[in-house]
């Protein structure tokens, strides 16, 4: 019982000092340590033993752990034997005391806090122990800082122009050099920017109509029509009305977009893309108003994407599954270009912006697999059946119009079809010159 108080006691000690694993140096045989550290495995602490000081030369330095130094003389150690009553042992409390190294007065040892089995942890002394930490009592301190040497006095122009000057290297190294590394990160680590807006999201329906719509398809469609029935009108010969068709859609398939947008002359003025606008009073929008903007589906906002993405929570996973980025160029590009790149091909500044960067909220509907039902290609099914059907459809009518034209046609100018119906006299008939 005498064990487990004092586990319980260092667990919540140390729980209050926010460690979560323990160091205990101590001597101890085999199974004491094995003892003590299934107490405090109990408490939820985990320990390790060590009878050299060394291994703290070795401990994480990014983890806070707590150190516990133990000293005993005999092998059976009494606080592992049930020598004392549970009444008692439960009463009585364990103090905990604060030992402060003073650079000038030394060691002093003070109650801080006690422990018991019915009150836990009670801190006694904690203002005290603030204050006395606090209380240097007029001792100097000496720290090596760097001492800038800049005065507008001194120096004819401004301390970013004093810190850049190569010809005075010699004064204010440090300065310099943490001037230097912050205008490196400054350059991979850069605020990205850019327009944020709401689009339709890319699907497999409807695959087969965009990135028109259907008007846009029948407006086509009645197009090729009329051309076709112009051809076949004015066309001149047979052969020019049997191709009418192919003729206007191959002209038409092979038209290029330059035909129709460059070689356009416009005369209204009042084009966005050729008239600069004002700024208005209400140019600039505070990001709450940008999102419901965004959100309305006729904006694209422009804000440091770090901002604005975790106003994106509020959106619905559809909403989300539709949001488009334009980025646009960061305001410092002109820094340190080279530094920068280099930072960039080593791989450091996409580890600091992975870091640091706020990710967008993930678009749930992407990470399924999104099946293509029939309902998707039933128009490409039931043109490729109508077009099947047609065309034996024209198949039979070719056949009919060609029979119609040699019935129409008079008995001498008839086709011969078989070499075996050319009469016989022919074949007796003499050449004379």
């Amino acid at each position: 019982m005498a064990s487990t108080m004092l586990a319980q006691a260092i667990v919540e000690f140390f729980k209050h000092k926010v460690v979560s694993s323990i160091i205990i140096l101590a001597c101890w045989p085999p199974s004491d340590q094995i003892k003590f550290t299934r107490e405090l495995s109990q408490f939820g602490m985990s320990s390790m033993f060590s009878c050299d000081p060394a291994v703290l030369d070795h401990i994480r330095h990014h983890y806070l752990q707590g150190v516990i130094y133990m000293t005993h003389e005999h092998d059976d150690m009494p606080m592992f034997k049930k020598i004392y009553p549970l009444t008692l042992e439960t009463a009585t409390p364990v103090h905990i005391y604060d030992a402060y190294v003073h650079p000038r007065d030394g060691i002093s040892i003070n109650l801080w806090a006690h422990w018991t089995n019915a009150s836990g942890l009670v801190l006694t002394h904690e203002r005290e122990r603030i204050l006395r930490r606090l209380d240097l009592k007029k001792y100097p301190l000496r720290i090596a800082t760097p001492v800038g040497h800049y005065s507008s006095d001194k120096y004819d122009g401004t301390f970013v122009d004093f810190l850049e000057d190569e010809s005075i290297s010699d004064q204010d190294p440090g300065i310099r050099s943490g001037y230097g590394t912050s205008m490196l990160l400054t350059e991979v680590v850069n605020a990205q920017v850019g327009f944020t807006y709401l689009s339709e999201r890319e699907s497999s329906s409807n695959m087969y109509l965009e990135p028109f719509s259907p008007g846009v398809w029948w407006s086509c469609l009645a197009m090729m029509a009329i051309l076709a029935l112009v051809e076949r009108v004015t066309s001149k010969t047979p052969m020019e009305k049997d191709g009418a068709f192919y003729t206007v859609l191959t002209t038409w398939l092979q038209q290029e977009k330059l035909k129709f947008c460059l070689q356009v002359e416009t005369t209204w003025d009042d084009l966005e893309y050729l008239k600069k606008k004002k700024k208005t009073s209400k140019f600039y929008q505070e990001l709450k108003r940008g999102v419901e903007l965004i959100r309305q589906g006729s904006t694209a906002f422009h804000s440091e994407y770090n901002q604005i993405y975790p106003h994106f929570k509020t959106f619905s996973d559809e909403q989300i599954c539709k949001l488009q980025h334009v980025d646009t160029i960061p305001e410092w590009t002109e820094v340190l270009r080279t530094a920068g790149g280099w930072l960039l091909e080593t791989g450091l500044g996409k580890r600091l912006v992975a870091r640091l960067r706020i990710p967008q909220p993930p678009c749930r509907a992407s990470l399924l697999a999104e099946r293509v039902k029939l309902g998707d290609i039933a128009s490409l099914l039931a043109l490729t059946i109508f077009g099947a059907f047609l065309s034996v459809v024209l198949l039979g009518v070719e056949i009919l119009v060609a029979k119609a034209k040699n019935s129409n046609l008079p008995e001498g100018d008839s086709k011969v079809d078989n070499v075996d119906d050319i009469p016989d006299s022919v074949e007796h008939s003499n050449y004379i010159e």
